[in-house]
């Protein structure tokens, strides 16, 4: 048992790791800001690139795997946007892998009755998450290409035509397209998510991407060739499989391209009880690679920008932390070290910046209306909430707490 005098020396040396820690978070900002302003300004500035022409000469073989689970309608929108491709319908063929319960099964069997392309249905038994179904299903596969949607997922017509161009160099692994929300007024929290995914997709990979920096997949939309895959061994079975992909095929020296012209859309969680489930896995994911594979930062930029893509959610971590901190030092009037301004800086910081996102939010909704204020407060419960979903995903890591995979609920 410890005496008070040990208590008193534990408390001591909290007090000075939380207010160094402090310190060090908004150093972690500064430089996050400083390094992403010229990624931010080559998407917002940078000529888009002229878009080559498809090349008829080379059509490959696509083979499509949809992972399905209890979701009929949803499915059927998205093979209805594969058979509307421009592309030669001998060459695409589809593979549908069930994990639905029995009577949802025989509906999503229905389904594919009678559909123009060839189809082929896998079915899942013991479903154990995306990666394990991708996998089931690349073993039917017989195209040269894989292309990979989630069943909620929709491609522009010209989607595989514009997509299959890039593999014509030896280098190119895989291509990502550009998802787009389907669902972005559904409610308020896809309007709040669909702002932040549109600033991952059209700003950030898109800014990486002309730089020539680490282009992650985004888990849907994508196209990878069949030989590499096989090389690398197949999908990765982890929380963050789209990521843990891209950083084989960086490791095996092959490129992610990001495609500006492959559009595709998805659907937004539409609770925040969805949104929870959905960054759940992906911070966790995103936590559990970066540990695991810190050892690739090297020389390359692209290997360095991979891994301050994967510490992204350290970053919300140590935001809460520092904001907690702030909060406790000030409510009990505890006394300030000097690190203690750090505190009171990143709390400022992320006050201001979700203040100015919810009112540029609040203004932009239309029809103009006294209400849309509400969009400040909101935004601030969800940011915090996303704070706090990967401060709980962090401790689950740091413990060593089994992983599963959670599907987002629709």
């Amino acid at each position: 048992m410890l005496d008070t005098a040990g208590l008193l020396g534990i408390a001591r040396l909290m007090y000075v790791f939380l207010s160094s820690l402090s310190t060090f978070t908004l150093f972690l900002i500064l430089l996050w800001t400083v390094y992403h302003t010229p990624i931010v300004l080559a998407a917002v500035f940078s000529r888009r690139d002229k878009d080559d022409p498809p090349r008829d000469s080379y059509l490959p073989r696509v083979s499509v795997i949809i992972p399905v689970k209890n979701d009929v309608s949803i499915a059927e929108r998205s093979l209805r946007s594969v058979a509307v491709q421009d592309y030669p319908r001998d060459k695409i063929e589809v593979v549908v892998v069930d994990g639905s319960s029995d009577d949802v099964s025989e509906k999503i069997k229905a389904c594919i009755r009678g559909f123009p392309l060839d189809v082929k249905y896998v079915r899942e038994d013991t479903p154990n998450g995306k990666p394990l179904a991708l996998n089931r299903g690349l073993r039917h596969v017989s195209g040269e290409l894989i292309a990979v949607l989630d069943a909620d997922n929709m491609l522009e017509p010209d989607a595989f035509r514009k997509a299959v161009k890039h593999f014509s160099d030896p280098t190119v692994g895989a291509v990502q397209g550009v998802i787009d929300p389907l669902n972005e007024k559904e409610s308020i929290w896809t309007r709040i998510a669909s702002k932040e995914e549109k600033l991952w997709n059209r700003v950030l990979l898109l800014g990486r991407a002309r730089l020539g920096l680490f282009t992650p997949l985004s888990g849907s939309c994508y196209f990878v060739s069949r030989r590499v895959l096989q090389e690398i061994g197949g999908f990765p079975n982890s929380l963050a499989e789209d990521l843990d992909l891209s950083l084989s095929l960086l490791r095996k020296g092959y490129r992610v391209v990001y495609a500006e012209d492959v559009r595709g859309k998805w659907e937004t969680p539409k609770t925040l009880g969805a949104l929870v489930v959905q960054r759940r896995r992906w911070y966790r994911g995103y936590l559990e690679s970066f540990f695991r594979n810190w050892r690739i930062i090297g020389p390359n930029r692209r290997r360095l920008d991979a891994e301050i893509v994967m510490a992204g959610p350290l970053l919300l971590v140590l935001s809460f932390l520092t904001i907690m901190w702030w909060l406790l030092t000030t409510t009990l009037g505890l006394p300030k070290l000097n690190g203690d301004i750090s505190a009171y800086i990143v709390t400022s910081l992320n006050f201001f910046t979700i203040l100015t996102v919810g009112t540029a939010l609040s203004f932009g909704e239309r029809p103009r209306r006294l209400t849309n204020i509400a969009w400040v407060p909101l935004v601030y419960i969800y940011w915090f909430t996303m704070m706090l979903v990967a401060f709980y995903v962090f401790l689950q890591v740091l413990f060593r707490r089994p992983a599963r995979w959670e599907r987002t609920p629709k």
